[in-house]
């Protein structure tokens, strides 16, 4: 296999300056619109003062994240026939590209400001393809490739970094049997599979403020050619109860984020049937489930700010975070600097990926009800439904003995063994 150097590229170009930041409370930044490209929009977390950052930043379906002093925005853009992960200056209205494609998407700011992570693909859907979780430094230099996977049928989605910065969590893709929840730790060790949860779509990983929980999308998989419906899950880390915490069957939910308080969770959700992205809505819900859903906006991949102070838009003022390298005024239209990639590793000095586990039986049945507060797995009577108010009625439960597993178990122990069966193979 020839294997592609990665370049990382940072240039600063003129943009359409995005509605005055002000100083406010916590927001969900979100994007919407029809079309091939998004309108960037934030709105308050009661649904109040929806207003429009940046028209035109990247593909329909992108999300777009805050940097943690809410002074920067990152998201996936298209630039001709390649897509970037480009970051906005809220206070200056400048764009930075900071990578170079061909195919970079899901970034997330470290949680000090100054790195992104963001998913790398090469080739995709030829033999030779080449995926990876890449950090670089936010003006586009120092780039650090974490791990590497090399599958035609394969691809890495949904990085997000732990809240303090020592592992990171993604979904692997099957493109047919659907996405698995992996974790690995920022150094590229460990890697192993987080959840056994045969037969279900797992995607969209979120990490609770406090690290302990993980908030993700889930649906079972779908006879060929019938879309997937997901519903809202959530893994207790510590515990390794997992289950639904939100569940409609009419619609498709996805991208869930977390509140900076860790109560609520903020989600978009398609109508099942509904091709057009347009349709999609934002919800809030309580973290743990069991309350009303309320309809925030239309909108879709949301992403909650952490409430920081935001910087005055009359005055900037550079922070610890600010980027040492960054230029102090726009350069003129096709202007560029490449960084130096002396420390880029060759690819084959990457963290080699762990082999897939073996394949599992389905886990049939029913999705189960999170338990908010329960010492050992639990399984619902019934699987939960909306009403007409929006509410997710209570679920009864019943205890099972410690030797019987119907839930997926989330794999603890030594990150780099292989994952065990939950399905009693050897």
């Amino acid at each position: 296999m020839a294997l592609i150097a990665l370049g990382i590229l940072a240039v600063v170009r003129p943009q359409q300056h995005p509605a005055t930041f002000a100083a406010e409370d916590a927001e969900i930044l979100f994007a919407d619109g029809a079309g091939t490209t998004a309108d960037l929009f934030a709105i308050q977390p009661d649904g109040s003062g929806r207003r429009a950052l940046l028209p035109g930043a990247g593909p329909p379906d992108a999300r777009a994240v805050w940097s943690p002093e809410r002074r920067r925005i990152a998201f996936p853009v298209r630039e001709e026939s390649l897509q970037v992960v480009a970051s906005l200056d809220l206070a200056t209205a400048r764009r930075h590209l900071v990578t170079t494609g061909p195919a970079d998407d899901g970034p997330d700011w470290s949680p000090d400001g100054t790195r992104l992570l963001f998913a790398a693909a090469f080739n995709r859907g030829q033999p030779e393809q080449a995926a990876f979780l890449t950090t670089v430094a936010a003006d586009g230099s120092d780039a650090r490739p974490v791990i590497a996977l090399f599958s035609p049928d394969h691809r890495l989605d949904g990085p997000r970094w732990s809240p303090d910065g020592r592992s990171i969590l993604f979904t692997v893709t099957d493109r047919a049997a659907g996405g698995e929840l992996y974790r690995v730790e920022a150094d590229g060790s460990g890697a192993h599979r987080l959840l056994a949860h045969p037969g279900w779509d797992d995607v969209d990983p979120a990490w609770s403020p406090n690290g302990r929980r993980v908030a993700f999308a889930a649906g079972a998989i779908a006879s060929p050619g019938e879309p997937v419906r997901h519903d809202i899950w959530l893994l207790d880390l510590g515990s390794n109860q997992v289950g639904t915490v939100v569940a409609d069957a009419g619609l498709d939910l996805r991208r869930p984020a977390w509140s900076p308080d860790g109560n609520r969770l903020v989600f978009d959700a398609l109508p099942i049937g509904a091709a057009d992205p347009a349709a999609r809505n934002l919800y809030l819900s309580p973290a743990l489930g069991g309350g009303p859903r309320q309809r925030l906006t239309t909108g879709r991949a949301p992403d909650w700010d952490a409430g920081a102070p935001a910087v005055p838009s009359e005055t900037p003022t550079a922070s610890p975070t600010d980027d040492a390298t960054s230029p102090p005024t726009t350069p003129p239209p096709g202007s560029a600097t490449a960084p130096a990639l002396t420390d880029l590793p060759p690819l084959p000095t990457l963290p080699p990926f762990p082999t897939f586990p073996p394949p599992e039986a389905t886990i049939p049945g029913p999705a189960p009800t999170f338990p908010a507060s329960a010492p050992s797995p639990t399984t619902p009577a019934s699987p939960p439904t909306s009403t007409a108010t929006g509410t997710t009625p209570p679920t009864a439960t019943r205890t099972l003995p410690r030797t019987t597993v119907l839930l997926p178990v989330a794999l603890r122990g030594e990150p780099a063994r292989p994952p065990r069966p939950t399905d009693g193979s050897p």
